[in-house]
């Protein structure tokens, strides 16, 4: 059996746990033939899908995958932000073209992992996933006021607060 997808999490690379189980789509929602078969599928979501008729089944809802169809296009960050705002607590993947500088946002917005195509593993190996796992709690926002001059003042509200 040929694998044609690599997943990174923040151990590094790992085999794909997820290739055994069905395919669903929002499509499958909407006709009802989804609803007994959660346990053992995986949602496949293209990033620029509507989620409202998935809501509802969110807490049954074991694996998303979002599709990342190229490294520019960044609507499958504000969809699983979305999602995980919406209360989904399910293993989260983004899918696609996807690069090890990116991995950091990709985590911020809400997904467990990471699986690219095989060649892009090729080019670009685990060592420079892993380099990005040391980054995951350095967002801006920790940087600014996790700093000694930031901790002696009072933190502006960060939002519509």
């Amino acid at each position: 059996m040929t694998i044609e997808k690599q997943v990174i999490d923040d151990t590094g690379f790992r085999d794909d746990s997820w290739q055994f189980f069905s395919r669903l789509t929002l499509n499958d929602m909407a006709k009802g033939t989804a609803a007994r078969r959660f346990d053992e599928a995986v949602l496949y979501l293209e990033n620029d899908q509507q989620i409202e008729s998935c809501v509802r089944y969110l807490r049954q809802i074991k694996r998303i995958s979002i599709a990342f169809p190229d490294a520019s296009d960044g609507r499958g960050y504000s969809l699983a932000r979305l999602l995980r705002l919406y209360g989904y607590r399910g293993k989260l993947r983004a899918e696609g073209h996807i690069l090890a500088d990116q991995y950091r946002h990709v985590r911020q917005s809400g997904f467990d992992e990471v699986a690219i195509p095989q060649s892009l593993a090729k080019r670009i190996g685990q060592k420079y996933w892993l380099e990005q796992v040391p980054r995951l709690a350095a967002s801006y926002q920790d940087r600014i006021f996790n700093s000694p001059l930031a901790m002696r003042q009072e933190k502006p509200p960060i939002g519509n607060q």
